[in-house]
C-alpha cells in the first residue's frame, strides 16, 4: 500500500510539473494529439520507468493507454535523448523535468 501511495504521489508530481514545463493544459493532457502533448506524456512515461520500479503495464494502467504505446514512447524518448542536436527543445524540457523529479523523489525517501 505504501508503494502504491508513493507511486501515485510521483505520478501526480511528474504530470503537474510536465504541464508547467511543456506549457500544456491539464484537460487536454491525456487526449491531445498535438506534438507538445505527445512529447510531454512521453517524458512522463520515460521518467516513471526510469525512477520507479513500475512496469510498462502499471504505467499503462494509470494513463489508460495500451502497454505497447507506453513501451513505444519510452523507446522513442530514449532515442530523442540520444540525438540532442535534433531534439534540443525537447531535451531541455526533459532535463528540467528530470531534475525536478529527482529532487522530489529524494525528499520522499
Amino acid at each position: 500500500v505504501k508503494d502504491d501511495y508513493r507511486l501515485k504521489l510521483i505520478i501526480n508530481f511528474i504530470i503537474s510539473e510536465c504541464l508547467e514545463e511543456f506549457y500544456l493544459e491539464a484537460d487536454q493532457f491525456q487526449s491531445s494529439t498535438i506534438r507538445d502533448y505527445r512529447e510531454g506524456r512521453m517524458a512522463c512515461y520515460h521518467l516513471l520507468k526510469k525512477y520507479t520500479d513500475s512496469s510498462y503495464s502499471r504505467i499503462a494502467e494509470h494513463f489508460n493507454w495500451p502497454v505497447h504505446t507506453i513501451y513505444y514512447f519510452c523507446q522513442k524518448c530514449t532515442e530523442m535523448l540520444n540525438f540532442t542536436e535534433f531534439y534540443e527543445p525537447f531535451n531541455n524540457k526533459y532535463k528540467s523535468l528530470e531534475r525536478r523529479t529527482t529532487a522530489f523523489i529524494a525528499k520522499l525517501k
